[in-house]
């Protein structure tokens, strides 16, 4: 019986650290994807304020160079939903 009840702890113990194994490995894996998904906000807030910029600068360029600036526009848009 005791022999039962040490060889149960002793599972128990492992699964344990095994479980905290996988957890600390998750853990990581979170810290990973949320750099990687704010590394991925930012090139696409970069993106969009060079495609803005490029946008008003076309604007800019006068009336003959609107239906260009307003069919940009439009790519944007439809590119940011």
């Amino acid at each position: 019986m005791e022999q039962a009840l040490a060889r149960q702890r002793e599972c128990l113990k492992t699964l344990k650290e095994s479980a905290a194994r996988k957890e600390a490995l998750l853990q990581e894996k979170t810290r990973q994807l949320e750099a990687a998904q704010a590394a991925l906000d930012a090139q696409v807030q970069e993106a969009v304020q060079e495609a803005v910029r490029k946008l008003q600068e076309d604007q800019r360029m006068g009336p003959s160079e609107s239906s260009t600036g307003r069919a940009k526009q439009a790519q944007l848009w439809c590119h940011l939903e």
